[in-house]
């Protein structure tokens, strides 16, 4: 990491576009040890950031159905209880 008279971190915009770049998967709940693998490999190429968020879709879909079968279990427990009163 470069820095200044100072001692203090000195940025370049590759170095700004990785930080969004991490974030962004951050905000997206990509596990860190993923986004750290693939910083430490290749600093992130197309390929594999279209990898990651494949996979990543994937993951939220499949947790979108989990979710979306509880909520139809509640539903049910919700109208047996009304129904049954």
């Amino acid at each position: 990491m470069e820095r200044d008279e100072q001692n203090n971190r000195v940025y370049n915009e590759q170095n700004i576009e990785l930080i969004k770049l991490i974030a962004c998967l951050r905000r997206l709940n990509v596990p860190i040890s993923k986004i750290k693998q693939n910083i430490d490999v290749n600093h992130f190429n197309d390929e594999s950031l279209e990898n990651i968020l494949l996979e990543h879709k994937r993951v939220l879909r499949e947790k979108v159905e989990e979710y979306t079968e509880y909520i139809n279990e509640i539903d049910d427990k919700l109208e047996r209880q009304l129904t049954s009163n």
